[in-house]
């Protein structure tokens, strides 16, 4: 009888045959972990002006705590149109080299007479100086509760920060408590954050199982359509 071929061995030499760009288009997947660490904030307290050392790519962070005396009159207060009472500081960064183009921002600082407490009201971006790139990349995770962001370092070094202006600004102008040099900051530093990205493959193993599946869908499809010779009967009869 004849046999045909081994239909069995050509569909698992397909199989494989098939099974095989897959393996080599998913092995170099990355997949990863985004992680944020701050350094430790130093405490800088009653100073108008701080300073912290950064590397280039470092996330620039910004604690600022106002002085509680800055409200105590509301001539240097401004009032918004929802009657929120606040105050206005004004902060200078300068980069290491020294840019003539400094960044500076401006901080609303909201005061509530019932719990006599003062919060961060608004944040605007005034200039971006030269030693600053503003986008900065954080982890979901990442509290920023001592501070704020204000970008990413583009130099190795030392960055300045200075109050320029803290009173009413727009109403009562003449009102700045920087310029008098009373009633500093309660607290006032820059601190560092870095963003790690851990990336790992773990489908690199797949690489080298498709040097198995080449050699083996080969020789399967050969073995699977290779015919088999026909088996010839001998008759136990005797010619008579």
């Amino acid at each position: 009888m004849r046999q045909g071929m081994k239909k069995w061995a050509v569909a698992v030499g397909i199989i494989l045959l098939i099974l095989t760009p897959f393996l080599l288009t998913q092995y170099n997947i990355p997949y990863g972990t985004v992680s944020t660490t701050s350094g430790n904030w130093p405490t800088n307290a009653n100073t108008w002006e701080t300073a912290a050392n950064f590397s280039a790519n470092d996330i620039v962070l910004l604690e600022f705590s106002p002085n509680i005396f800055w409200f105590s009159s509301s001539y240097d207060l401004e009032v918004t149109d929802t009657g929120i009472a606040y105050t206005i500081v004004d902060v200078n960064i300068t980069d290491p080299r020294k840019s003539a183009n400094e960044s500076q921002y401006e901080l609303w600082y909201a005061f509530d007479y019932t719990n006599y407490r003062a919060s961060v009201y608004n944040v605007t971006l005034l200039s971006l100086g030269d030693g600053i790139n503003r986008t900065a990349v954080l982890a979901p995770t990442f509290s920023n509760a001592n501070g704020f962001v204000l970008g990413t370092a583009k130099f190795d070094g030392t960055y300045f920060a200075n109050v320029t202006f803290v009173g009413g600004g727009i109403m009562y102008p003449g009102s700045d408590y920087r310029s008098n040099g009373t009633y500093p900051p309660a607290n006032f530093a820059l601190d560092w954050a870095r963003t790690i990205m851990q990336k790992f493959y773990p489908y690199a193993g797949m690489l080298y199982v498709s040097f198995f599946t080449i050699p083996a869908s080969v020789a399967f499809m050969v073995f699977g359509l290779k015919k088999v010779k026909p088996i010839r009967r001998v008759s136990n009869k005797r010619p008579s």
